[in-house]
């Protein structure tokens, strides 16, 4: 018995079935991941942020903050931040909390832009945005 070859317009509808369902079912799944992530802002939840490599990398990330030149050569002070660990780990709303206009508070808020993607918090399971303040200590003496 002789079976016909399918057509390669069949063919290629199949394949174009199989690729849209696939596409279909992985936006679906991005917008589960979405979904999993509401607008709230935490203070303390189970599990806290945690920079890539823990405390201590972000020690190490901090001390590579190059102190700018400044008129007073004597500060010793510490600095304030807060910023928003969102549920994919990237920081938002970075800002001081004093010392707004300071030529150190300008330059840590840019050195501390560029701070890779954290691990988000979790609470009750879900990953979740957590407030979080980080003080950076200077001691420059000229």
């Amino acid at each position: 018995m002789h079976v016909p070859a399918k057509s390669s317009t069949q063919n290629t509808m199949r394949l174009i079935t199989k690729l849209l369902g696939f596409q279909l079912l992985f936006l679906f799944h991005l917008s589960i991941d979405a979904q999993d992530c509401d607008t709230t802002v935490y203070e303390v939840v189970e599990e806290m942020p945690e920079f890539p490599g823990g405390m201590e990398r972000l020690y190490e990330y901090m001390a590579g903050f190059t102190i700018p030149k400044v008129e007073d050569s004597n500060i010793q002070s510490k600095f304030y931040f807060e910023f928003i660990i969102r549920c994919d780990g990237s920081i938002t709303e970075l800002k001081p909390l004093k010392n707004h206009d300071h030529p150190i508070t300008i330059a840590a808020l840019n050195y501390l832009k560029r701070m890779p993607k954290w691990t988000p918090g979790k609470h009750q399971g879900h990953k979740v945005n957590v407030k979080y303040v980080i003080p950076l200590t200077i001691c420059y003496m000229d």
